[in-house]
């Protein structure tokens, strides 16, 4: 049977931001990415591209690691991935 090794990665806007203006893209003067509603429940159907490439850059060098994203949960101003690996000695 094979064994699994997992991690969880937090990720906030800051740091999106920070990786979007690392790659020349326009951060946008600081408006609204997460959008979130009085239940908690936070999407960003609004953001814009660079903004989606950004996070898409976060989840994909963790993939080149190993890592299967298994679910990612979003806050306000941040993001949650948990991920698993293959453990060592499979």
């Amino acid at each position: 049977m094979g064994r699994w090794t997992y991690d969880i990665s937090r990720h906030s806007l800051d740091e999106i931001v920070r990786m979007m203006r690392d790659r020349g893209y326009d951060a946008g003067g600081g408006s609204q990415v997460l959008f979130c509603d009085t239940q908690g429940r936070c999407f960003f159907d609004e953001a814009s591209d660079p903004y989606e490439m950004t996070i898409k850059d976060i989840l994909n060098a963790r993939g080149r690691d190993g890592w299967e994203l298994v679910q990612i949960t979003f806050r306000e101003k941040e993001f949650i991935c948990f991920w698993k690996r293959s453990g060592e000695g499979d």
